[in-house]
């Protein structure tokens, strides 16, 4: 034992030695502030190319596919081609058929131009501009950790704060998340932008310290940054609003040390970020600047951000402007200020000031009703909707957490396990001490000396930049709780309390600790002053911080080189291959003659239109709700024939209009009979991919229903009282059609058997389709209540089933309207083994085994009536 306590003062002595060197050396401080950043760069590239082996440069999912697109225009036409991609171009006419897409109003220009542009640089290189696209996550994410360290230096004046910033965002699961190779993702290459901006920011507000005045040299590059941020990512108009919310509460709160020139400084940054926002007209046309309307979002952003300069000329400076005395104080414009948030409030819950549903949701304004479109993205959810969703909020900040994954397929469930311990080392907790570090080194200090004539005076000391980086932090978290998709933001924020607590608690009790053993061992004998059990228990936590950050950096690479690629797996979310998108692209492409509508829901339109080269209804943005509306209604119409009149809303065409519905199933093979059984995952409703999606589907489609009446047409409500049951398969229940009547059933189920059963007869084989039959009684008022609460379902009947049948008979064959083109159903395969995903299950008192497939159905039209 003595041997090993040798060893560690030894080592005690050596590390002492080392930090201080390397403190009175700035060379050597400088070399080894160049390694730990290389070191962090290193971890950042293995981390999230660590799919690479698995997925190889296939995109992570459909929305890369439009930013490749637009890439391919520019650098096949030029950097201008951009700005012409508009209604009016015919080569828009293939997104939102047959209206096009404005991508000019509704898309960011830098990653297609940056892409597109130095694609002509790197094509010698043998990459493909498919495969330069998808290495572009990993590039600026390589970069974001070198900026990210000169930020963190400027705003908290110390290299540890920078190096501990480069290292967090290399690992914290919320940075990764949308910068692994693959995921050609505007909000990934922002964080760049976003430390750019903090960068000169801070300088901008130091320079005013150090000058007494506003300097444009760093308030430029502040506001370019931050333009640049809205270039890539709608996102730019949070971080403006950022800047506003600080300048307003910069008076409260720095009190005697609020300068005019601080007040300029905030202005100047709002007004040339709106300015320099000019190249980008989509979050021109978000800010209400193109067209302009009295309303815009610029125009009160703007307007906010004068308020901090009449605060000071009518408080400190008003001998400046002509007054006797000051009209405001700290307590009168606080006052003001809440007045202006009650009024804004009551005003965006009557409607008369207008706010985005996505926006008021990452506000907290849940009051605001939003459309079921909104509504349906799982990014718009709060991050503490569940016990899971709250979980996963903790992982993506750093704690560590245990999880199973049970066979069979059918009960497959996550148990997550936190341990509570584990919260204390993590990155989120130390981002709320941080949180609490830069509030009490910002908060004016009062100190108290003596001035002429002996008066004590009191003397303000702050550091706005600090304050800045706070209050973001604090919004952007908030947000992230309230939204998921503002995960980003909050993480690119969440950078800098994270490093400045890891660099207090280091410079401030572990490095004087390391000395105090030093100074023991040189002097051979015990200090007089003991170093204190605060240093000895921040050098346990910070060891607890190195493990614990080791550990999840190790987990992110482990699951990132786990995961399979939406695209690679199906469509579906499943760790494991399937050929089957590949197969449908290779169809679309050769098969569907060229100029065929693809009527899907709205999720695959980018991959239907850029890889499959087929015009597609709705592109894989929500930017029309009304056509997605129509899609669900077609989807999930009780009829071939009325999905075919409403498809006449899309200008559909007779034999040159195919719907396509994507979706899992077990196969089990049995000599001449093959047995299709329907998956059940725990999701509400069975099925892998367009099943669950039902849902969406219908409140989407019956949320488009009063619009489309007010148009004169005959449309109906998709009543779910027909056709929806609570069958009790499973604890707790399943959604499910009633299958045994396809008189009641939508199409969206329908195809899913007519495609299996046709698949079979395809191979000569008989197929039948496994479902369920049973008495039928009324739900319990209170689940009928949860489901309608929950889901905005009406469903009033359940079934006990009591014998299972088989459904050999196709609902489309001989159809009028509805006929199969192509079935691409392919096993999923385990990427490790080879072998296909099995699985084996009881259900009804009979037991099930089989290979699970994935199924795309690609059916044609063959005809649409005339009247509607």
């Amino acid at each position: 034992m003595s041997s090993v306590w040798l060893r560690i003062k030894k080592l005690s002595y050596k590390l002492g030695e080392f930090v201080e060197g390397v403190s009175r050396d700035s060379r050597r401080a400088n070399m080894l502030t160049a390694i730990f950043v290389a070191l962090a760069i290193i971890t950042c590239v293995l981390i999230r190319i660590a799919p690479y082996p698995l997925n190889d440069f296939e995109f992570f999912e459909f929305d890369s596919y439009i930013e490749y697109w637009q890439a391919k225009y520019v650098y096949e036409k030029g950097p201008m081609a951009w700005y012409t991609l508009t209604r009016s171009n015919p080569d828009t006419h293939i997104f939102w058929y047959p209206w096009g897409r404005d991508f000019t109003l509704t898309s960011y220009p830098f990653f297609p131009l940056w892409i597109g542009t130095t694609y002509h640089l790197v094509k010698y290189t043998g990459l493909s501009l498919e495969q330069w696209a998808a290495l572009q996550p990993i590039l600026f994410a390589i970069v974001a950790t070198v900026v990210a360290y000169f930020a963190a230096r400027e705003v908290f004046n110390s290299r540890t704060a920078g190096i501990a910033a480069s290292f967090f965002f290399a690992i914290l699961p919320a940075a990764i998340e949308r910068t692994v190779i693959g995921y050609v993702e505007k909000e990934g290459a922002a964080s760049v932008f976003v430390f750019l901006f903090i960068y000169f920011y801070a300088k901008s507000i130091k320079a005013i310290s150090s000058t007494s005045r506003v300097c444009l040299k760093y308030i430029v590059p502040a506001s370019l940054s931050l333009a640049l941020i809205g270039w890539l990512w709608g996102g730019y108009v949070f971080i403006l609003g950022t800047v506003v919310v600080f300048a307003l509460l910069s008076p409260i709160i720095l009190g005697e040390s609020y300068s005019r020139e601080l007040a300029l400084t905030n202005l100047l940054v709002v007004l040339l970020a709106i300015v320099f926002e000019a190249p980008s007209p989509a979050n021109l046309h978000t800010l209400g600047l193109y067209p302009l309307s009295l309303k815009s979002i610029a125009l009160i952003l703007l307007v906010a951000s004068v308020m901090p300069l009449g605060y000071y000329y009518l408080s400190r400076g008003y001998r400046s402007i002509g007054l006797k005395k000051p009209l405001l104080n700290r307590g009168l414009y606080t006052v003001i200020l809440v007045l202006i948030l009650i009024v804004g409030a009551l005003l965006t819950y009557t409607g008369m000031l207008p706010i985005g549903g996505r926006l008021a949701w990452a506000l907290g304004l849940r009051v605001v009703q939003v459309t079921p479109l909104v509504e349906s993205i799982a990014e718009h959810q709060p991050a503490l909707a569940s016990t899971g969703t709250f979980i996963n909020m903790l992982n993506n900040w750093g704690v560590i957490r245990s999880y199973d994954l049970p066979q069979p397929l059918s009960s497959q469930q996550s148990y997550l396990a936190i341990i509570p311990i584990l919260v204390i080392p993590s990155a989120l907790f130390l981002a709320i001490i941080g949180l609490i570090v830069m509030v009490i080194e910002a908060w004016p200090q009062q100190i108290r000396r003596r001035g002429r004539g002996g008066r004590l005076e009191v003397v303000f000391k702050a550091e706005p930049e600090e304050l800045y980086v706070g209050i973001a932090f604090a919004i952007a978290f908030y947000s992230y709780l309230n939204a998921v998709y503002m995960i980003g933001a909050a993480s690119y924020f969440g950078i800098f309390p994270i490093a400045v607590a890891t660099a207090r608690i280091l410079e401030k009790y572990v490095y004087p600790f390391i000395k105090s053993r030093i100074s023991s061992t040189k002097t051979a004998r015990v200090p007089s002053r003991s170093p204190g059990w605060s240093r000895l228990l921040a050098v346990v936590f910070i060891l607890a911080v190195v493990l614990n950050s080791a550990w999840f950096a190790y987990s992110e690479y482990r699951l990132n080189s786990n995961i399979v690629y939406t695209l690679r797996a199906g469509v579906s979310d499943l760790s494991f291959y399937s050929d089957s998108w590949r197969k449908t692209v290779e169809t679309l492409r050769k098969d569907v003659p060229p100029g065929s509508l693809v009527i899907s829901w709205w999720d695959y339109g980018y991959g239907i239109s850029v890889a499959g080269g087929r015009i597609s209804a709705a592109d894989g943005s929500t930017i029309n709700e009304t056509q997605i509306g129509i899609i669900g209604l077609i989807l999930t119409s009780s009829s071939t024939e009325n999905a075919a009149k409403l498809a006449k809303l899309l200008s559909a065409k007779p034999n040159e209009t195919y719907i396509m519905v994507i979706d899992g199933v077990i196969v089990s093979e049995s000599n001449e009979t093959v047995y299709i059984v329907p998956l059940f995952l725990g999701r509400g409703l069975p099925g892998l991919v367009d099943w669950p999606k039902s849902v969406w589907m219908i409140r989407i489609g019956n949320g488009q229903v009063p619009y489309l009446r007010s148009l004169g047409l005959n449309i109906s409500y998709v009543d779910t009282e027909k056709f929806f049951r609570v069958y009790n398969l499973f604890e707790g229940g399943v959604i499910a059609p009633k299958l045994d009547d396809y008189n009641a059933t939508p199409i969206i189920y329908k195809i899913i058997v007519d495609a299996t059963l046709y698949w079979a007869e395809s191979m000569g084989k008989k197929g039948q389709f496994v479902w369920f039959t049973g008495s039928e009684q009324l739900l319990s008022f209170d689940v009928a209540e949860n489901i309608r609460t929950q889901l905005k379902l009406n469903i009033s009947l359940q079934v006990t089933p009591t014998d299972t049948i088989w459904l050999s008979e196709r609902p489309f064959k001989n159809d009028s309207y509805l006929a199969p083109y192509r079935v691409i159903m392919e096993p999923f395969i385990d990427p490790k083994t080879g072998e296909p995903l099995k699985t084996s299950f009881t259900l009804s008192g009979r037991a099930y085994s089989g290979v699970v497939y994935s199924v795309v159905v690609i059916y044609q039209l063959v005809n649409i009536p005339e009247s509607q």
